[in-house]
């Protein structure tokens, strides 16, 4: 035994002897084998692209063809145009509901007693009739009891009536209220507007009109929990249209409002902290992102919950705004106030805001004040800081009804109404909202009491009536459903859940979803984010920009509003928290590295100059092209082209270098063209791009796109007088017919399409006489394709004798210029072999898999571009392939059989070597290792650093690769609700009595007191009165005894199968910023002559060579040599961002919002006119309510036009 121990060392070292001795005999002829194996497999991709794909024949269709060089701010002006005359068709229809509204209120008369109105909660219901108790009751339902007839509509996607217009009430409104039912009974005339508007445009999405009183009317009348998109049982009614951002917009915005949170002794263990901090939610829900605000808790000292935002004001977005909600349940509170302090604090930092260049000036600003008790009159004190009045003051005072009344009231309603401003009594939650109307109401004044004009406010990007809210509580109900499956598993098998196994299996599942972010970002439902543009006036020009090019849209705070690269949903279906305020520099990158947010100068000045100084230009950056959901990316010269519209948005284009020409059919969309079209994809497979608009119904008929463009081919071939658009809808109890149904077209793009398939047709004739067989066809089964830049995608199935897989359909890649390897295929004249990298994708519930990756990901794509004699870019055309016949051929090649008596030439055998075949990202996209079961079955592609890390680490160091970063800074963490929240300065201990504290302090010690008394006087009494004797139990209470001996056991049982560890760790989402590792290769002679460098044990344990023609390098890699450096980056983790030490310690949330405001990004002024606070124009109607500038007289009806004139009408539109 002693003896074979011994032996172990020198058995090693003269293996490892043999295997150095084995790696210079193979390394002194590698090299040049290696470049005879690299040219045979490019000729294997060749010579069956030359079988398959015919590129002669296609290239012969377009020989007549015309090449233009692309024109950016051709395309910019274009797309701008058509945004603005629809945005002016919108304003037209608005603002005939605006006057026909007006109309109505002037004429309006009081409903009858028995007036009831459509609801849009159960209008597809027949409801019973719910009378009172007793006569002198309420009607408690002012609903009507009639079931209105809805249908689906992909239109509105919501199940719609549109013979009827229903209303929605907030659910702090009481339906019947006398002053609110009147306004709904009036409203009830806009349905003559809302049809006339629909019956001139049915492209026209919802129509709403929201009242201050707390109701929605909109056409067409809806169901209204099919309007939701997440599907909440019992799920609390948020949606108050008075609080969404696009009406708080209209009442004249930017503002800048400061938030005095009550943070001292007084405020301990109460209620009154609580109803404060509802409060103050729903003032920040409430704001828009063109206001500045601040949340300061005060007492002794004024300061912020998050420290950086300490002496400055803040956008009021929504990561702005959670982080502040976020760090005020951590807030401690201690001591006495101040007031004289945190007023003088407060009115210099709007001062010095008001001073501030970074943001556009704001209309007006205010204070709000939430407190418990006022202990001196503040106004002369506020006269002396504010002495020309511009900045309001609202008082809202917490306290409790029945308790001490102090002069809080006086103090109070005296300084807020002295500056213009508003006091009120918060008592119960229930106030909160009606409290938050109160504020806007006050800040509704300059606008109301001018008269004149009318704002015509254009929205950002929301989720309609969806409300953030909404996706918070559904994730607390995914994670009770992962919790009772947990429970279920236990119950099941104890011992097999508790495995260890298994348990780190479920450590690792949470593990990966926070700190490696491979959370699943699809989109399993459609939130049909809402502006008011519509998507299909982009679609006549994106078709313009080719392959690597995008257009955008952004809005006048450089916040992007449509983006190919915007990614709004986590987990399948809810909204990311963040996702409204994604900035142009978070998407559009710069190429040049640089840490997270620490934007590169040049770049900020670009973004300034794009959204602030020049409405339209031109400017060329080097940028970093993000595509393949973040998994690849370019690093190239951009040229971005960018035009105004309306002074809010801006449409930017951005082209590439490489791609500047490309072939124009010449043609109109005439009914020979088409007839000659229908002839040319008859019989045969092609597909459109599913998102461009060709020609399309309104409200959609058929059920694929290709079958709806085969049906307007037909009908052009048919009409002589067949019209491009079609979108007067007709009222009628007749169902519409097919042709009569509304629809639009694009005829550029239909003409461009038709003259494709007819230059394509001759090409889908060849292998006919082959019926599609392809016995020689080394690479297997294929399917040969053509995608044109029309969207136009044909292909042909050529089968041969393969065990692996028959060809795909080529419908598996509908997108065309929209496709990764049609993109890559542009970006170069070789040919590229494209393998597909998903991410990885986890869901919040362990049990449930993502959709399944379907197809495409399967297969293997080489493809080459084809080119107009005049370098014009007609398409790409290719072939996709298998990934297993790409490794039979690699294997032939590299591992080759051997007589193990002979001595071997070098080869891949995977025991010493391994053959690998890596992209110009570093994806494997073929070796000659053996795949697992596992593998083969869903097939990953695996990137070079994580499979061969001591190769790539070799190839950094020669800088053949070179290590970047993609941020994604739309990212999502999942911090635990116990998320630790560690203060940076020790408590402050109060000087000044704590009330409740004390009054409970003796009420407890009292009690304590009292029980102790209490059980001394039982002991006493029983010592007294117990006999001599004791008798035997009777029979009763031996069963009393086995009742409670069975219980235990029951209760035992139950708690045996309990154990901590099926506790779920519960969890919160909130925004953040990740980065994901990008290999570069760096394609220059200097990185190709290191590549080709002699290899050396372990220092260079790999020989490597282009292969010819192909975006391909061959690597064959020595094995023997562990890894023993610094781990590498792994790009399928996409890494959480670690911040800078002063910010560790706080909550997430409050991370991110320091990280974002490090650097302000400079905004424009909104496109509405400002209406300021001017304190000399209300003077004499100075009062704590609404704004009534008129005589008393008159006072009814004009507030009641007042509000009118505030109801935001909006139209939106899809986006």
């Amino acid at each position: 035994m002693t003896q074979q121990l011994l032996d172990r060392p020198v058995l090693f070292l003269f293996r490892w002897a043999l295997s150095v001795e084995y790696f210079i005999r193979c390394c002194r002829s590698q090299q040049q084998k290696l470049q005879e194996w690299a040219k045979e497999i490019s000729d294997a991709l060749y010579i069956n692209e030359e079988e398959v794909v015919h590129r002669d024949i296609l290239l012969e269709g377009f020989s007549d063809i015309q090449i233009k060089t692309r024109n950016g701010t051709a395309i910019a002006e274009q797309a701008a145009k058509a945004l603005e005359e629809l945005l002016d068709r919108r304003g037209k229809a608005a603002e005939a509901i605006m006057r026909k509204a007006e109309q109505l209120a002037t004429d309006r008369s009081d409903p009858p007693n028995d007036y009831y109105y459509d609801n849009s909660v159960d209008i597809n219901v027949l409801k019973k009739v719910q009378k009172p108790e007793n006569e002198w009751e309420l009607v408690l339902n002012c609903s009507s009891l009639n079931k209105v007839e809805v249908y689906n509509s992909a239109h509105f996607d919501a199940q719609v009536s549109l013979e009827h217009t229903s209303v929605h009430v907030a659910v702090e409104v009481f339906e019947c209220d006398p002053r609110v039912l009147p306004d709904i009974y009036w409203s009830e005339g806009l349905f003559e507007a809302f049809r006339e508007n629909y019956a001139q445009d049915a492209t026209l999405d919802m129509q709403y009109m929201c009242s201050a009183k707390g109701f929605l009317r909109h056409y067409p009348a809806a169901l209204w929990d099919s309007m939701y998109k997440l599907k909440i049982e019992d799920g609390e009614a948020l949606y108050d249209c008075r609080l969404r951002p696009w009406y708080v917009s209209a009442s004249g915005a930017p503002r800048d409002i400061l938030i005095l949170l009550d943070s001292s002794g007084s405020m301990s263990n109460s209620s009154n902290l609580l109803i404060a901090e509802q409060l103050t939610l729903a003032l920040l829900s409430a704001l828009t992102d063109d206001d500045q605000v601040n949340v300061l808790r005060f007492n002794e000292i004024v300061e912020s919950p998050i420290p950086c935002f300490n002496g400055k004001l803040v956008p009021a977005n929504h990561v702005n705004s959670a982080a502040m909600m976020d760090a005020l349940q951590y807030q401690n509170t201690s001591c006495e106030t101040w007031m004289d302090h945190v007023l003088v604090y407060s009115v210099n930092l709007l001062k010095e805001r008001k001073k501030a260049t970074d943001r556009p000036p704001s209309c007006q600003q205010a204070i709000v004040l939430i407190t418990d008790s006022l202990y001196e009159n503040y106004t002369d004190l506020m006269n002396v800081l504010d002495p020309d009045g511009s900045i309001r003051v609202f008082v809202l005072w917490l306290h409790d009804p029945n308790g001490v009344r102090d002069s809080t009231h006086f103090y109070g309603e005296s300084v807020s109404c002295s500056r213009d401003g508003f006091f009120a009594e918060l008592i119960t939650h229930a106030d909160v909202t009606e409290r938050v109307m109160n504020i806007l109401r006050v800040l509704e004044r300059p606008l109301v009491s001018q008269r004149k004009q009318r704002l015509r406010v254009y929205s950002d990007v929301y989720a309609n009536v969806e409300d953030p809210r909404r996706g918070e509580y559904y994730w607390q109900q995914k994670e009770n459903t992962e919790q009772m499956y947990r429970y279920t598993q236990l119950r099941r098998n104890k011992d097999k859940f508790l495995n260890s196994d298994r348990l780190y299996s479920d450590y690792l599942h949470m593990h990966k979803l926070e700190k490696f972010g491979q959370y699943y970002e699809g989109q399993d439902i459609n939130y049909r984010l809402q502006v008011t543009v519509s998507v299909p006036v982009f679609d006549s020009t994106t078709s313009e920009i080719g392959a690597g090019g995008s257009l955008f849209l952004i809005d006048h705070r450089g916040n992007i509003v449509l983006h190919e690269n915007a990614k709004p949903v986590f987990d399948g279906d809810i909204l990311k928290p963040g996702y409204r305020t994604v900035d142009l520099l978070d998407v559009e990158q710069p190429a040049v590295e640089h840490w997270p947010r620490h934007y590169p100068q040049e770049w900020l000045e670009f973004r300034n100059t794009l959204v602030v100084e020049q409405p339209s230009g031109t400017k060329t950056m080097y940028a970093k092209s993000i595509f393949d959901e973040g998994m690849r990316a370019f690093l190239e010269m951009k040229e971005y082209h960018w035009k105004r519209v309306k002074n809010y948005y801006t449409i930017v284009v951005t082209l590439t270098k490489y791609n500047n020409k490309h072939a124009v059919p010449e043609a109109k969309f005439t009914q020979a063209l088409a007839n000659a079209a229908m002839n040319a994809l008859h019989g045969t497979d092609f597909s459109v791009h599913p998102d461009w608009l060709y020609c399309q119904h309104v409200d959609p008929h058929f059920d694929t796109r290709e079958a709806e463009v085969l049906h307007f081919l037909r009908r052009r071939r048919d009409e002589p007088n067949f019209s491009m658009r079609k979108i007067n809808h007709v009222f009628s109890p007749i169902k519409p017919t097919l042709l009569e149904k509304t629809y639009q077209c694009n005829e550029e793009l239909m003409a461009r399409f038709s003259r494709e398939a007819i230059a394509t047709n001759s090409w889908t004739k060849i292998a006919e006489s082959t019926e599609h067989a392809c016995t020689t066809c080394r690479l297997g089964s294929t399917t040969a394709f053509f995608a044109s830049e029309s969207g136009l995608t044909r292909w042909q199935q050529y089968h041969a004798t393969s065990p692996h897989a028959e060809p795909p359909s080529g419908g598996e890649w509908p997108r065309g210029p929209g496709e990764t390897w049609y993109r890559r295929a542009s970006a170069t004249p070789d040919l590229i072999v494209h393998a597909p990298v998903p991410p990885i994708r986890l869901l919040r519930n362990s049990f449930i898999e993502p959709p399944e990756l379907g197809e495409r990901y399967k297969w293997l794509t080489a493809a080459r571009m084809i080119a107009h004699a005049n370098k014009g870019t007609i398409g790409v055309a290719g072939y996709h392939f298998h990934r297993q016949h790409l490794k039979d051929v690699l294997k032939s090649i590299t591992d080759f059989p051997c007589d193990e008596e002979e001595e071997c030439e070098p080869r891949c055998d995977g025991e010493e070597w391994s053959c690998v075949l890596v992209d110009e990202g570093g994806w494997i996209v073929s070796d000659t290792e053996e795949e697992d079961e596992e593998q083969a079955k869903e097939p990953v592609t695996q990137h070079l650093a994580n499979v061969y890390p001591t190769a790539m680490s070799a190839l950094l160091n020669a800088s053949i690769f070179k290590l970047h970063w993609i941020h994604d800074y739309q990212a999502v963490c999942f911090p635990s609700t116990k998320e630790i929240i560690r203060p940076k300065h020790k408590k402050v201990k109060s000087s000044a009595p704590n009330l409740p504290s004390l009054i409970r302090s003796l009420w407890t010690s009292l009690s304590e007191i009292l029980l102790i008394s209490q059980e001394m006087f039982t002991f006493l009494t029983l010592l007294t009165t117990i006999p001599d004797g004791v008798n035997a139990d009777t029979e009763a209470e031996k069963e009393k005894r086995r009742k409670k001996i069975r219980r235990d056991f029951e209760r035992e049982k139950y708690e045996r199968l309990f154990d901590p560890r099926v506790l779920v760790n519960r969890t919160h989402f909130a925004a953040c910023d990740r980065s994901r590792a990008l290999y570069v290769l760096q394609r220059n002679q200097r990185a190709m002559e290191a590549l080709r460098r002699k290899p050396h044990l372990c220092k260079w344990p790999l020989v490597g060579t282009e292969v010819p023609k192909t975006n391909l390098l061959l690597l064959a890699i020595y094995k023997g040599c562990p890894f023993t450096g610094k781990p590498l980056n792994d790009p399928f983790i996409n890494e959480l961002v670690s911040l800078a030490d002063d910010e560790e310690g706080r909550s997430m949330a409050a991370r991110l919002a320091c990280w974002r405001t490090r650097v302000p990004l400079p905004a424009r002024a909104p496109s509405t006119q400002c209406f300021p606070h001017h304190y000399g124009d209300e003077e004499g109607y100075r009062q704590c309510g609404p704004w009534l500038p008129d005589p008393p007289k008159k006072s009814a009806d004009v507030k009641h036009v007042t509000l009118l004139i505030n109801l935001p009408v909006i139209l939106m539109l899809l986006a």
